[in-house]
C-alpha cells in the first residue's frame, strides 16, 4: 500500500466532519435511554478544488530557481532571492492544473486502492489560517540549515543544540483549568488580542522530542499584559508553541473527482474523503510525486 502526497491544488470550498459513532438503546421497561461510543472517531470531508487554480508549489519553485542560480555561479544575495521568489510565484499563478492535478492523482491511488495524505486545518475561516502565517502572525515551524556538502546542519549554543524557527518563539508553560482542562500559558502577546479560536489546531515543539498537537477547546484573548491561557482538548508538553497550526492526516479517497468543464470559466471539482487510522496504514510507503 502507498500514501501519496496531496497535490498542490487549491480548494474553493470544504465540508469537514468529525464522524462519532454511538450505540443507542432503550429499556424495554423502564424506557430509560442507553447511548455507548460504538467506534473510533474518523474525520470525513467533501472539497471543492479549483481546476484553474495556482495550482504549484511557490516554495519548491523558488528552491529549484535558486539551486539554478548557484550552480551558474551566481552571487545569491537578498536582492536576488526577492527577485526569484517574485518569478517563482508568477510561475505558479500561470500553472492552471488543477483539473489536470486530480486526474493524475487518481491514476496515482491506482482508483482509490492506495491512500493520500494532506494537512488539515481547525474548521474556522481560512482567512485567519492565512493570517498567522504572515509577518507576525502566530505560525512557526523549525528551520532548517543546509549546505552544499551537508544537508542537514546543525547548530549548537555553548554545547547545547540550538533550534531555529521560522517565526516567533513562545515557549509555553503546561497546567490545568479549574474546569479539568489541560491547558499552555503563554506570555509577550499583544494585549486584549483573539489569540486561539475554537477548534485552532495548538502545536508544542518539545526540546529533544517530536512535535504534539492538540485543538482550542474555547476563544483565548489574551490580557492587557500579553498573557493568555488557552484551554486545549489534549495535554501538550511544554516548548516553543505554534498556533493556527495543521495535523497531518491520511484519508482515503471515496471516489473519482469529478466536475464538469465550461467552455470559458473555472470549475471545480468534487472529492469525498474519509480518514484512515494509523493502525489501518502500517508498513505503507509514502511517496510525493509532484
Amino acid at each position: 500500500m502507498r500514501i501519496v502526497a496531496w497535490p498542490p491544488v487549491g480548494f474553493m470550498s470544504r465540508a469537514p466532519v468529525v464522524e462519532r459513532p454511538v450505540a443507542r438503546s432503550q429499556g424495554l421497561f423502564s424506557g430509560a435511554r442507553a447511548v455507548s461510543s460504538a467506534g473510533p472517531a474518523r474525520r470525513v470531508t467533501s472539497l471543492s478544488v479549483s481546476a484553474l487554480s495556482r495550482s504549484a508549489d511557490v516554495s519548491r519553485i523558488k528552491t529549484n530557481l535558486i539551486a539554478d542560480a548557484r550552480a551558474a555561479g551566481t552571487p545569491i544575495t537578498s536582492a536576488l532571492v526577492r527577485a526569484l521568489e517574485a518569478q517563482a510565484r508568477e510561475i505558479a499563478r500561470e500553472s492552471r492544473a488543477g483539473a489536470g492535478f486530480m486526474a493524475q492523482l487518481w491514476r496515482e491511488i491506482d482508483g482509490g486502492v492506495d491512500l493520500i495524505r494532506m494537512s488539515v486545518c481547525g474548521d474556522n475561516w481560512w482567512m485567519d489560517q492565512a493570517r498567522s502565517k504572515a509577518r507576525g502572525g502566530g505560525y512557526t515551524a523549525p528551520l532548517t540549515w543546509t549546505t552544499p556538502t551537508d544537508p542537514d546542519l546543525s547548530w549548537t549554543s555553548g554545547g547545547d543544540p540550538l533550534r531555529w524557527f521560522t517565526g516567533p518563539v513562545r515557549i509555553a508553560t503546561t497546567g490545568t483549568s479549574a474546569d479539568g482542562y489541560p491547558t499552555i500559558t503563554l506570555t509577550g502577546l499583544p494585549p486584549n488580542t483573539i489569540v486561539a479560536r475554537p477548534d485552532d489546531v495548538i502545536r508544542s515543539y518539545p526540546a529533544g522530542a517530536n512535535s504534539e498537537t492538540a485543538r482550542a477547546v474555547t476563544l483565548a484573548i489574551s490580557d492587557a499584559d500579553g498573557e493568555v491561557t488557552i484551554k486545549l482538548t489534549s495535554a501538550l508538553p511544554a516548548g516553543v508553541i505554534s498556533l493556527q497550526d495543521m495535523e497531518s492526516v491520511v484519508f482515503e479517497v471515496l471516489g473519482a473527482p469529478r466536475g464538469t468543464q465550461p467552455v470559458a470559466d473555472n470549475w471545480a471539482l468534487t472529492v469525498d474523503l474519509r480518514e484512515v487510522l494509523p493502525d489501518e496504514y502500517a508498513g505503507a510507503t509514502e511517496v510525493d510525486p509532484w
